[in-house]
């Protein structure tokens, strides 16, 4: 359980991870768009 565990809050930190790095690309992406 507890290897699951360390497992599940790494996946969850990668995951919060790349939604920080794509709510930061796409608005610089829109803005060369524009």
């Amino acid at each position: 359980m507890e290897v699951d565990l360390v497992f599940l809050d790494k996946v969850f930190a990668i995951a919060v991870g790349n939604l920080g790095t794509l709510l930061r690309i796409v608005p610089s992406r829109r803005r060369q768009v524009i």
